[in-house]
């Protein structure tokens, strides 16, 4: 009743019709969501709005009757729009909208047509009345509909409201909408009543802006307090019933107008989030394939640093067992708590490459991650008595990376060179590790030689396969391990040689932002 008092309800020989009807938003809505409570809602609010609001000159029996309609009418249109396919109530898509659109379009139309012939048989109104009577009640009932009922059903969730948050950034909006409003009532006081009509398309500006900004929601806020503000305005202004119904036409193309670009927008919103969640779960799959993979390989990867501390180990022992001095067992115990200390980092970083898909990147001097794979690559030479020869480091810049990963794609194709070297037979096994700047300037380049017996064809063509390996017993993770982090470093990583006394792997990462070094 409230709301039919403020949406300044008229009559037409006994027909009620507004600018607006918000009331049968609101109730629209409901019908979607709970038809049980709101059909009677509806029906009681039109029998005390037409004898305390609009102090209709109808009986108590033609009150009831309309108010019967109108009820039945929008109960089975609610109906209709609930039960059609596909149909959300949250009006996610452009096809809800147009959905509704429908319903609201469809159930004015009834709506109108019966009120007119139950209105006619009563003898309360004529033939000839039924253009000025029920295009305003079309036009009234669509525009409530199209206005208050998207903004329930998008914060309404079983009669609960839920208002959406505001962020400073809607005081400069409503500050927009406030001076539209008062150019649009000042421009139309001064003017006649036709001419007035042409200011209306000022009103178009903010709601399309909101629409745009914020979708369905921001079209649906602006269009309830644009039909307000017009209501309140051309009710100052003591605007004719024909003059409301000018309005009405031009509300209803703004009306329509909003919510289509409003739900374009949403939908394409919602389109862009549903492709980053894919991308996301795509990566997330990603990493998940990967880490299987490692889960296999991490034995191999970890075997590294706890062989050369139990090697260091061993040696305290048999110091201990022969009197040794401290000082070797002291030289002994600091890279066999560091050999131990990188078996925990490898995992902890690991861990952390499968919880956050993307390494923890910092600005590292090259010269750091060298050293720290070489305390892990020398006694591997030496096991598979091989020549490890590592340029010097000194002068190259910093790399972008997350040190121990990097460091493992040196052990991994390094390792890999070894095991070659030494499963071939060779005496003079030579590996080689140079790294430059790019032909680019971009990033740093990474070369892994070795003399080895090399690659066969068929090795190269699959030598990037999950499950391609040169030894017996390889899993055929390594090379793949190397190349998904090397990506994840923005990376690339190639084969540049695969001949006999001559295997060449390489890679790069790009370089760090000047001034920033760890």
């Amino acid at each position: 009743m409230l709301l039919e008092w403020i949406s300044s309800i008229h009559e037409y020989k006994g027909l009620p019709f507004t600018a607006w009807d918000p009331g049968l938003g609101i109730l629209f809505a409901a019908m979607i969501l709970r038809p049980a409570i709101a059909a009677p809602a509806l029906f009681l609010g039109i029998v005390f709005a037409e004898a305390v609001v609009l102090h209709s000159t109808l009986e108590w029996l033609q009150i009831a009757g309309v108010a019967f309609i109108i009820t039945i009418v929008y109960t089975i249109a609610a109906y209709g729009v609930r039960r059609v396919s596909g149909f959300d109530e949250t009006l996610p898509r452009m096809k809800d909208i147009l959905f509704l659109l429908g319903g609201g379009l469809l159930g004015a139309i009834a709506s109108a047509a019966l009120l007119l012939a139950f209105l006619i048989a009563t003898g309360d109104l004529l033939f000839a009345d039924i253009r000025p009577a029920g295009w305003p009640h079309i036009v009234g009932d669509t525009i409530g509909i199209l206005v208050v009922t998207p903004l329930c059903l998008r914060y309404m969730d079983r009669l609960a409201f839920r208002m959406p948050r505001l962020s400073p950034e809607h005081a400069w909006e409503a500050l927009f909408f406030v001076v539209s409003i008062l150019l649009f009532a000042w421009l139309v006081s001064g003017s006649a009543s036709r001419e007035s009509l042409q200011y209306f398309y000022i009103l178009f500006i903010p709601v399309v802006l909101a629409s745009v900004r914020h979708g369905l929601a921001g079209a649906s806020v602006m269009l309830a307090l644009t039909q307000a503000a017009l209501v309140g305005i051309l009710d100052w202004l003591q605007a004719d019933a024909r003059n409301f119904t000018n309005y009405q036409t031009l509300m209803l193309a703004l009306t329509a107008t909003g919510l289509l670009v409003g739900a374009i927008v949403s939908e394409r919103d919602l389109a862009q989030q549903r492709a980053r969640a894919m991308e996301w779960e795509a990566a997330r799959a990603g990493r998940f394939n990967l880490v299987s993979g490692m889960a296999a390989a991490l034995s191999h990867e970890i075997s590294q640093p706890l062989t050369a501390a139990r090697a260091r180990a061993r040696t305290v022992e048999l110091l201990l067992e022969h009197n040794g001095d401290i000082a070797r067992i002291r030289d002994n115990l600091k890279p066999l708590v560091e050999q131990i200390d990188r078996a925990a980092n490898i995992l902890q970083h690991m861990r952390e490459f499968l919880r956050r898909g993307t390494p923890a990147r910092a600005a590292t001097e090259w010269a750091k991650i060298v050293d720290g794979a070489r305390s892990l690559l020398v006694p591997l030479a030496v096991e598979k008595k091989v020549v490890l020869d590592i340029a010097s480091a000194s002068g190259l810049p910093a790399i972008d990376c997350n040190r121990v990963q990097i460091e493992q794609v040196l052990i991994n194709l390094a390792g890999n060179a070894f095991e070659a070297i030494a499963s071939s037979g060779q005496a003079d096994g030579r590996v080689r590790i140079d790294a430059y700047i790019s032909d680019d300037g971009d990033a740093l380049e990474i070369a892994v030689r070795d003399n080895g017996p090399g690659l066969d064809h068929a090795m190269v063509e699959n030598l990037f396969n999950a499950t391609a390996t040169t030894r017996p017993d390889g899993l055929g993770l390594g090379i793949s391990i190397c190349v998904a982090i090397v990506e994840s470093h923005r990376g690339k990583l190639w084969l540049e040689h695969s001949e006999k006394g001559n295997t060449d792997f390489r890679f790069r990462i790009p370089l760090a932002a000047k001034g920033d070094t760890a």
